[in-house]
């Protein structure tokens, strides 16, 4: 989401740059503006990239929520920051801030698929190696004879049609 929420603060830029030009500032003129332009190009395409690279690992239930929610999240603290939005907050705003974003990682808490810990035993089998090599395949540190393995499995919370 770091990738979308610099194109954000870019195109606010840019928003800005397009409002001097239109108070009669020639901006075209000027390196920055096409730097600026270029890198948040840059940055929605890689911002893309990772959302749908996201969307095919995960399940889009919970991922797309979860970077929607970071993504706004960094896009005001950056914006707030670069521009010196947080500078005019009042202390009700900064409460009803604060707020806001304990909903918004609180739902996203609730949204998150629980795990659910299986253990099981898994009885190993002597390596190639570890038998042309006279071991056994009981001794500790030798493979031993059992590995304990930790997955995680989703439970479902929903049904699917």
């Amino acid at each position: 989401a770091l990738f979308g929420t610099l194109s954000v603060v870019f195109a606010k830029l840019l928003a800005e740059l397009l409002d001097l030009q239109f108070q009669g500032v020639s901006i075209f003129t000027h390196f920055f503006v096409y730097c600026c332009l270029v890198a948040w190009i840059c940055l929605v395409a890689v911002w893309l990239i990772r959302l749908n690279d996201a969307l095919s690992l995960y399940d889009p239930l919970f991922i797309i929520p979860l970077l929607q929610a970071n993504f706004i999240f960094f896009a005001i603290v950056s914006g707030g920051i670069y521009f010196q939005e947080f500078n005019f907050m009042s202390t009700t705003q900064w409460i009803g801030f604060s707020v806001g974003v304990a909903v918004i990682f609180g739902g996203l808490y609730f949204l998150a698929p629980e795990l659910e810990e299986e253990e099981k035993v898994v009885k190993s089998v002597p390596m190639k190696e570890d038998v042309e090599a006279g071991k056994s395949g009981h001794e500790p540190m030798g493979g031993g004879s059992h590995v304990r393995r930790l997955s995680y499995t989703r439970k479902a919370s929903f049904t699917s049609p």
